[in-house]
């Protein structure tokens, strides 16, 4: 069984991943300023769906990694 995808971020953008079999995919613009949150609310409540779609077996990771791509900021 695949371990599920999660919805993180690096230093400096968001991203989802899984440890096995591995996968990540980086989306959205990179924050450099330390004082604004990499992973904001907004995203997170765009993103969060697509990811639990991804888990659910709903999307595939094409499908899902367009959705990504157009989230608004």
């Amino acid at each position: 069984m695949d371990h599920p995808f999660l919805l993180g971020h690096g230093t400096v953008q968001c991203c989802v991943s899984r440890v096995k079999p591995y996968y990540s995919k980086y989306f959205g613009r990179a924050e450099y300023l330390r004082e604004k949150p990499v992973l904001s609310e907004s995203i997170r409540s765009q993103a969060q769906p697509i990811v639990d779609a991804m888990n659910s077996g709903e999307l595939s990771i094409e499908e899902a990694e367009l959705r990504l791509d157009q989230i608004w900021y």
